[in-house]
């Protein structure tokens, strides 16, 4: 329920700061079409190394019940659920939405060289930054220096772990277009791609048919001629 008051909240916020025209790209975490958060891999080696904390009396069983990772992925049925009835919400619609699969850089790289030490330490490094303060969070007493040791013992028992353990993580990731609906005009349109018309992947951001014309501007770094070169295409343009 919190997570899709969450979406929710987030969707109309965005609505409102976007001017007609205005695109959105959201990428995020999510589940795949079979319902996996993915991570499996690092999760379990995770809790193994918790309870390895609690066996040599470093952390309580108490303190680990209280860790969570308030992290949650959607599905795509979650993503879609806002815009069901009209298709949009607080003018905001739902272009596309695309689940897939990011890469595990970390397993290709052990794939390749084939150093399990490599592989475990920088897992550990990751989920170390992404989660272990808030996993410290549930630690009673002790303040920064016993964090700080909670920290380094857990990062290596993590690092062991996945060592000698080594495997592939499932990574799902999700990509959603958003577009405010109505009409900018010409002078909206005007400020979209004198906004964007910097960035270097330009011809991959916008869609036809400004894409040829990003693959031009796409050079021009002054930007007041990069700004007269856009309101000039923008005048031979019949929308």
């Amino acid at each position: 329920r919190q997570a899709a008051e969450d979406w929710h909240a987030f969707l109309v916020h965005r609505a409102d700061e976007l001017r007609p025209g205005g695109q959105l790209v959201v990428l995020t975490m999510a589940k795949t079409d079979a319902n996996d958060f993915g991570y499996r891999l690092v999760i379990d080696a995770l809790i193994g190394a918790l309870m390895d904390l609690a066996a040599e009396g470093v952390v309580s069983s108490k303190e680990i019940e209280k860790m969570v990772i308030p992290t949650y992925g959607r599905t795509r049925a979650e993503f879609v659920a806002p815009f069901d009835e009209s298709g949009q919400i607080a003018g905001l619609a739902l272009a596309s939405v695309e689940i897939f699969l990011g890469e595990d850089n970390i397993y290709e790289d052990y794939e390749r060289v084939g150093d399990a030490g490599a592989f475990g330490r920088r897992w550990a490094a990751v989920v170390r930054a992404s989660t272990f303060p808030t996993l410290a969070r549930a630690l009673e007493g002790g303040g920064e220096e016993r964090a700080e040791r909670f920290y380094d013992l857990l990062e290596a028992r993590l690092a062991a772990r996945l060592s000698a353990a080594t495997g592939p993580n499932i990574i799902p990731l999700a990509k959603l277009l958003l577009v405010k609906q109505g009409s900018g005009g010409h002078d909206g349109l005007r400020q979209t791609i004198i906004a964007t018309a910097s960035a270097a992947n330009l011809g991959r951001v916008l869609r036809p048919p400004l894409a040829s014309f990003a693959k031009e501007a796409r050079g021009e770094f002054d930007s007041k001629r990069r700004e007269r070169r856009c309101v000039s295409w923008l005048s031979q343009q019949d929308f």
